[in-house]
């Protein structure tokens, strides 16, 4: 969320809010002077409270719709999360010694990745936009926004993506 907010003639760039002791507080990228960051009371601001709840429900509704529109993508991330706690707790029936353990009984990620491709791509574009990698991530990011402005289909893009991120990795070989 950034937000152009204008205070004594001085235009601030909102980039999110937090709880104070002093109330709710408006975080900015500007700085004071002597470096510290600005912060703005919302309290004495409704406008700018007005304005972030409405940015904020927009990004939501916006990512909603944005995971929505691929079918299965819902379903592979709850198995996907059932998995995981299914994991831990063999885990921690492992390390207590128990020999009870109760997982969650769900559809195999496997499965449903196969019977989704979209969603699958789609997966596979975010989980490779969280690459360590800087330029591997922002490949993965252009090509995300691409998919998400109806400009490519996921498979197409996971597609690109990667051949791009193989040419760039071999750039960087014969470089070094």
């Amino acid at each position: 969320m950034n937000i152009k907010y204008t205070v004594s003639n001085k235009e601030y760039t909102v980039t999110g809010t937090f709880a104070s002791p002093k109330g709710l507080l408006a975080t900015t990228n500007d700085k004071r002077e002597d470096g510290q960051p600005i912060y703005i009371s919302l309290a004495t601001r409704p406008d700018l409270l007005a304005m972030i709840a409405t940015a904020e429900t927009e990004e939501k509704n916006k990512a909603a719709k944005i995971k929505s529109r691929w079918e299965g993508y819902e379903q592979i991330k709850k198995a996907q999360n059932i998995e995981e706690g299914n994991h831990r707790a063999f885990e921690k029936m492992m390390e207590t010694g128990s020999s009870i353990y109760r997982g969650e009984k769900t559809e195999s990620t496997g499965v449903l990745l196969a019977k989704y491709p979209q969603a699958a791509a789609y997966m596979a574009l975010e989980s490779m936009s969280y690459a360590a990698h800087y330029a591997k991530a922002g490949i993965a990011n252009r090509y995300i926004t691409r998919v998400d402005n109806d400009e490519l289909m996921p498979i197409e893009a996971l597609k690109k993506a990667q051949d791009d991120w193989s040419k760039e990795a071999e750039q960087e070989v014969l470089n070094s």
